[in-house]
């Protein structure tokens, strides 16, 4: 029988710790992230994807392994940290 993970779950080599980034914002909307930013201590901004009513998308190297990735950032105004 084959394991599965569970819907939403991390995968198992996903990184536990948290890191803290500053991103701008205007009037309750993100002004982005500019390229050559460092977020999360391990991802380059490289350019922006896209961008819609919900976030963007930015291409971004991740540092500790050297490969690109996709990073999609939601409103600030769209997120509720309780």
């Amino acid at each position: 029988m084959e394991a599965r993970a569970r819907v939403g779950a991390p995968p198992p080599h996903a990184p536990t710790r948290r890191t803290a980034c500053t991103v701008r914002v205007y009037r309750g909307r993100m002004a982005g992230l500019s390229p050559g930013t460092i977020f999360a201590s391990d991802y380059r901004v490289e350019r922006v994807s896209s961008s819609g009513g919900m976030g963007s998308i930015y291409v971004v190297d991740q540092l500790s392994t050297g490969r690109k990735r996709a990073l999609k950032l939601m409103h600030p105004d769209l997120v509720k940290d309780e």
